[in-house]
């Protein structure tokens, strides 16, 4: 029996039990039986409200337009939308978007978004972290919303710079200890010994009163000159005196060698910020991309991240200066300000340790997430319970097209269940009954999430209506913006700039001899059984 056809026989059965009930009121003055009418009359009007009232999903105003759709909340009575829309108060809640490679994740939900973002969020700004290092994302990106203010690229030479040693000294020490810390069970006491140092020479390099970078904290530990040096530099400058005295007992209490060898994990893992082509950019003494003013200004930039181990490096170092600014503004009070979205592109392979507490501080700053996931497992590569912890925390739920099992059987999990009425029948002891019962069922199957064309998806989202909070679900093929003449954009040209003063420990102590070392020092502490047979 339709599902439709089934509401009609349950209304006219319990139109006709109510008559029944009125009749034996009249016939024999019953008043309990003049309540059980009415009260049945009341549950047929709430029936028919409920299945066939006014679609919620009509009830749209300002947000990111996902184009004509369905809304399948209840997949036995879908209802046609014209220009549904995901609501502009619950996109600052962010975005999960789980699809296959070529199922339309980056052109029609990250492009789509940023292309309509200037309707729903005005003079906001963003960050994009593009984790695939794909150059056609950028080219269409700029076709259809105009160059970003600025460009960086972990690869490719001449584009913006950042210096990953801005900041007061406090937010420096916190950043690094993510992005170069790692602690587990068995360093916990290496991991301590580093961190300790690193709140001892930072304050001193940043209270120098002269711009700084990674090179000069390198330096700082790596070559016994540059210790004597710097403390001899802090000693004239306005350097906090506590700071002070505790950074001098530190490198008179034992030989420098003792001391570098305590922290050559810690120089391991700065090595790759401070040398290597590409690292100019990475220490900038007046950078480009100043990520408090990006965000404080509302400028847009763009992070191309080609997927290298180098690139991971650089990635994580960069989150981190976000999350910097997260605790800035979620301390500040983030209630009304203008949304800083960040949109995690292809980000499996880009997560640390340190993600899920960033994450979660974005999302109280008024910075909202929106990721991209090429399937389940990448999810769970980041933890055991993140997913669970993306479902809880972000109202929107974007699926296109999965081909794996344990994908699309998550796909449809997003998409959540939905109630439905049965209608029973007996036959017990000649006497025939009818029962009815409420059944939750999964709204979705996971083959319907295999068989979408690139750029359908199924959306998952919240809306307020009437002063309720309900959940719809569409069905779409979202709409692409217009990146006509995407090819014929130009990649921005290798620009140069003069070198900016600053302690510049790198230039003054670092030789070809010493940074043939360091190197060394290096490739032994990675692979120490390599090492001797090159040696």
């Amino acid at each position: 029996m339709g599902h439709s056809l089934v509401r009609i026989v349950v209304l006219i059965m319990v139109l006709a039990l109510a008559a029944n009930f009125f009749l034996g009121a009249w016939f024999f003055a019953s008043a309990s039986a003049v309540f059980y009418g009415v009260a049945l009359v009341a549950g047929g009007l709430y029936l028919l409200r409920r299945w066939y009232g006014k679609n919620p999903a009509q009830f749209l105003g300002a947000g990111w337009r996902i184009g004509d759709a369905l809304e399948v909340s209840d997949p036995h009575k879908p209802v046609a939308v014209k220009d549904a829309v995901v609501p502009t108060a619950y996109m600052a809640l962010g975005a999960l978007c789980l699809g296959s490679p070529k199922a339309g994740k980056t052109e029609s939900v990250l492009l789509g978004i940023l292309d309509q973002m200037p309707t729903f969020w005005p003079g906001s700004g963003y960050a994009v972290f593009e984790g695939k290092g794909d150059i056609d994302i950028y080219k269409k990106h700029v076709a259809c919303r105009g160059a970003p203010d600025y460009f960086f690229s972990s690869e490719l030479p001449g584009t913006h710079s950042v210096n990953l040693m801005e900041g007061e000294a406090g937010d420096v020490v916190d950043r690094l200890t993510h992005s170069l810390i790692g602690t587990t069970a068995s360093t916990t006491f290496y991991s301590d010994e580093q961190l300790s140092k690193l709140l001892l020479v930072v304050p001193i390099l940043k209270g120098l009163g002269v711009p700084v970078n990674l090179r000069d904290l390198y330096v700082a530990v790596a070559a016994e000159d540059a210790e004597s040096d710097l403390l001899r530099q802090a000693k004239t400058a306005a350097v906090d005196p506590v700071a002070l005295n505790l950074y001098a007992d530190w490198i008179k209490s034992d030989d420098h060698v003792k001391r570098k060898a305590l922290l050559q994990g810690l120089l391991n893992r700065l090595f790759p910020f401070v040398y290597g082509p590409h690292t100019e950019r990475l220490n900038d003494y007046q950078p480009d991309i100043r990520v408090h003013d990006i965000v404080a200004q509302g400028k847009r930039v763009y992070f191309h991240l080609p997927l290298t181990k180098f690139s991971k490096t650089v990635a994580v170092a960069l989150v981190e200066m976000f999350h910097v600014e997260a605790r800035r503004r979620q301390l500040a009070g983030a209630d009304g300000s203008v949304p800083f979205p960040l949109f995690l592109d292809d980000w499996g392979d880009f997560f640390h340790a340190n993600f899920d507490p960033f994450s979660a501080r974005c999302r109280s700053a008024g910075m909202p997430l929106f990721f991209s996931f090429q399937s389940i497992g990448q999810l769970e590569d980041v933890s055991p319970t993140f997913k669970d912890v993306l479902d809880d925390t972000i109202a929107n739920k974007i699926v296109l097209r999965v081909m794996g099992d344990s994908s699309s059987r998550y796909a449809a999990q997003l998409m959540g269940e939905y109630e439905r009425v049965e209608v029973g029948s007996s036959d017990l002891g000649g006497r025939d009954g009818v029962n009815f019962m409420n059944r939750a069922a999964p709204r979705t199957s996971a083959q319907d999430f295999k068989q979408l064309r690139p750029g359908e998806a199924f959306i998952s989202t919240l809306m307020d209506v009437e002063g309720e909070t309900i959940n719809p679900i569409f069905k779409t093929r979202l709409p692409l913006p217009d990146f006509a003449g995407w090819r014929d954009i130009e990649m921005p040209a290798p620009g140069s700039k003069s070198s900016a003063a600053g302690l510049d420990f790198w230039t003054k102590y670092m030789n070809p001899a010493a940074l043939s070392t360091v190197r060394a020092d290096a490739l032994r502490a990675a692979d120490p059984e390599q090492y001797r047979e090159v040696v």
